[in-house]
C-alpha cells in the first residue's frame, strides 16, 4: 500500500514508512504530482478520501486509469452552513466523478442514502464502516498521568472534546455549557484536542466567558488513547460529520457520551444506555446531559460499559478490514 497526502496528522502517523509514503501539498501542481507518482507506482487500486482527495486523484487517475478508482465520501455532501455556491458545486463534482469510479465507499448510512440521490445511482455505494484498534484503544491499560501535565488536581473531573478547531465542530456550543457548569461544579475540567483556522476565536471566547483555567486547549496530539484515558466523559459537539472515529475511540475506552444528532451519530448511540444525543447548536442541551453524568457516577460507569460492548462486538478494525477487502475483490471487475 502506497499513501499520498499532505503534511498532517496521517503523515506523522505514517512518517517511518517513507518508500510508501509521498507528501504533496494542496496546490495547482498536485494533479500532475499525483499523476506522476500513479504513473510511478501502477496501483491495482485508488481510493480517494474526502472531496479534495478525491477531486485531485480523479483528475490525476482519469488520464491513464492505472487501476480501478473508488471514492470515499467521509462526510455529508450537503450540511448545515455550506456556501450558496458549494450547494451547487459539491454534487456536481461527485457525478462528474461517478463518470468514472468504480464505486462509492461511505462511512454511514446516512450518507449512502444523500450520495445515492446525488449521483442518481450511476454506480454502486457501500456503506463501509470504520473499526477500532482496540491493541490503542485499550481502557484497561494504565496510562500517562497526563493531568498532573495539564494542572488539574486528582479529584476533578474532565470532560474531553477531539475535532479539529474548525466552525463545523461546534466548540464554541462546548465552552458556552462548560462555562455554565463551572459555576456548579468547582473541579470541572474541559479539555480540547485539535488545532485549526478557529483557535483565535476559540481562544477569544475561552476568555470572554472567564474559563481560560477550566477549558485547556491541548493542540495536536497523537497520544488521543492516553487523553481519553484520563478522561471522565466526551463530548462531540459537531455540526456536522460522517461516521465520527473521535466518538467511536471514546466509547471504545469505555467513556459515556455526549454527542450532537448528525451523520451517523444515531447509529453508534441508538438509544440512551449507550450515551446521550442532542440537537446541534446547543449549548443547553450539551449543559444538560453532561451535567447528568457529572451528578451520577453509577450512570457514568454503565453507560461506559455499554458503549464499549457495542464498539467491541460491532466495529473492530479485523471486520472493518475485511468488509473493505472484499469490497475491492466484487469491484475490481473488467477494464476500469
Amino acid at each position: 500500500m502506497y499513501l499520498i497526502a499532505p503534511e498532517g496528522w496521517l503523515v506523522d502517523k505514517l512518517g517511518d514508512t517513507p518508500d510508501r509514503l509521498f507528501v504533496t501539498g494542496l496546490s495547482r501542481g498536485t494533479t500532475g504530482r499525483v499523476e506522476e507518482i500513479l504513473n510511478q507506482i501502477k496501483p491495482d487500486i485508488v481510493n480517494t478520501f474526502i472531496l479534495s482527495g478525491g477531486i485531485y486523484g480523479y483528475l490525476a487517475w482519469k488520464k491513464k486509469k492505472n487501476g480501478h478508482i473508488f471514492i470515499t465520501v467521509n462526510n455529508p455532501i450537503i450540511y448545515d452552513g455550506i456556501k450558496p455556491l458549494n450547494r451547487f458545486l459539491y454534487p456536481y463534482f461527485y457525478r462528474w466523478m461517478a463518470k468514472g469510479c468504480s464505486v462509492f465507499l461511505v462511512k454511514s448510512d446516512k450518507v449512502k442514502d444523500e450520495v445515492r440521490r446525488v449521483v442518481r445511482n450511476r454506480v454502486p455505494t457501500v456503506s463501509i464502516k470504520n473499526g477500532i484498534d482496540f491493541s490503542i484503544y485499550d481502557r484497561k491499560k494504565e496510562y500517562p498521568d497526563l493531568r498532573s501535565e495539564w494542572n488539574i488536581p486528582r479529584d476533578g473531573f474532565v470532560i474531553s472534546s477531539v475535532g479539529a478547531l474548525e466552525v463545523r465542530k461546534g466548540h464554541c456550543y462546548l465552552i458556552e455549557a462548560i462555562a455554565k457548569l463551572t459555576t456548579e461544579h468547582k473541579n470541572l475540567y474541559c479539555c480540547i484536542v485539535g488545532s485549526g483556522s478557529e483557535e483565535t476565536n476559540v481562544r477569544a471566547q475561552i476568555q470572554s466567558l472567564g474559563v481560560a483555567d477550566r477549558v485547556l486547549l491541548l493542540g495536536r496530539r497523537s497520544d488521543i488513547n492516553a487523553v481519553l484515558g484520563n478522561s471522565d466523559v466526551f463530548a462531540l459537539p459537531s455540526l456536522h460529520e460522517g461516521l465520527p472515529n473521535a466518538l467511536m475511540e471514546a466509547m471504545a475506552m469505555g467513556l459515556p457520551c455526549v454527542a450532537t444528532d448528525v451523520g451517523g451519530v444515531r447509529e453508534l448511540i441508538p438509544d440512551t444506555t449507550l450515551g446521550s444525543v442532542v440537537p446541534p447548536k446547543s449549548a443547553e442541551d450539551l449543559y444538560r446531559e453532561l451535567g447528568r453524568y457529572l451528578g451520577d457516577p453509577g450512570l457514568r460507569r454503565a453507560t461506559g460499559e455499554r458503549a464499549y460492548e457495542k464498539m467491541n462486538s460491532e466495529f473492530s478494525l479485523q471486520a472493518a478490514t475485511e468488509n473493505l477487502l472484499s469490497v475491492y475483490l466484487q469491484y475490481m471487475v473488467g477494464d476500469p
